[in-house]
């Protein structure tokens, strides 16, 4: 177990360098100049001297080779240093501890939706396979799957809005622990679009292995043995058909803490999406490459951490 520890460990490290360099790279060769935004030239280019561009330029460290900025950026990256706003007195830090709770408690909430109702269905849906039950459970996450979130998100609010002439605030109302009411009723919508998409990959992924668990020869020496049916089921498939699942569901998580800027965007949310796009669209660099290598590195730890619990659920991974 020590042993695979330690290579994956070893594998998030180059994954991390790559990310790095990439998410450099890229803001690197985008369009535009940083300097003309900052200076008030516009997209256009605008009526900027080149000798102001050249002192901002010089301020910011843009006048420096690539790769002196890069291994600046990287060295002070790995102090905890991922850099400030162009605009704003406000570091990477500020931004993640002002809006990272608010998409922290919508990932949260979706994968727990996700789970309570993607996992039972999945396994009704295996139990009575080919019947009404089971054709009703696979259109349902058919259309999770089919329905992209944003126009799930729209329908919801027309649908609150025309039936029971509501709206979700379209302001942050209060934390969890100051208003908890308050709160859920704002995150508990954004929640439902995501948890239901979700839901429905956990649904499918639970039939299928169920179905493969159940053909099994201990399933079917447990029902030989006379033991009740939910306990086969309970004790015997489902324990060993949830393997799969929990990689999924750490997947799905690791997405929902970088992929949820639409939602935030359509439920007025002040999330970390919500504030990448703001930050993208202010051509605010530093904070973009910030903000995206530290989501970056956060989807990585989750992985190595499912890695891990994998090899402890099943300790034949480890020892492959």
């Amino acid at each position: 177990m020590r042993r695979h520890v330690v290579t994956r460990l070893a594998q998030v490290v180059p994954s991390i360098l790559f990310l790095s360099i990439f998410i450099f790279a890229l803001l690197r060769v985008m369009p535009g100049d940083v300097t003309t935004t900052i200076l008030g030239g516009g997209a256009e280019g605008g009526r900027v001297s080149e000798e102001d561009a050249r002192v901002v330029r010089g301020k910011l460290g843009l006048d420096q080779p690539v790769t002196v900025q890069y291994v600046d950026w990287l060295a002070r990256a790995l102090r905890g240093d991922l850099g400030g706003s162009l605009y704003r007195d406000e570091t990477v830090w500020d931004i993640v501890g002002r809006t990272g709770m608010v998409t922290m408690e919508v990932a949260l909430l979706s994968t727990l939706i996700a789970i309570i109702v993607g996992v039972p269905l999945g396994v009704i849906a295996a139990i009575y396979r080919d019947t009404w039950i089971d054709h009703l459970a696979r259109i349902a996450s058919v259309a999770g799957l089919s329905m992209p979130t944003f126009w799930t998100g729209t329908l919801l609010i027309l649908g609150l809005a025309t039936i029971f002439d509501w709206l979700p605030p379209s302001f942050f109302v209060e934390s969890f622990w100051k208003d908890p009411l308050g709160n859920l009723s704002q995150f508990i919508w954004p929640s439902l679009v995501l948890g239901y998409a979700f839901a429905a990959y956990i649904t499918r992924m639970t039939r299928a292995q169920m179905l493969e668990t159940m053909r099994e020869d201990y399933v079917r020496t447990a029902r030989s043995k006379g033991l009740a049916e939910r306990v086969v089921i309970l004790r015997h498939a489902l324990r060993n058909a949830l393997l799969p699942i929990v990689a999924l569901v750490g997947v799905l998580f690791a997405v929902l803490m970088s992929g949820a800027v639409i939602v935030e965007r359509i439920f007025v949310l002040p999330g970390l999406g919500n504030a990448l796009v703001e930050a993208v669209v202010q051509r605010d660099i530093f904070i973009v490459q910030g903000l995206i290598l530290l989501i970056g590195v956060s989807v990585l730890l989750v992985n190595l951490l499912i890695d891990v619990a994998y090899g402890l659920l099943d300790p034949r991974v480890s020892v492959r």
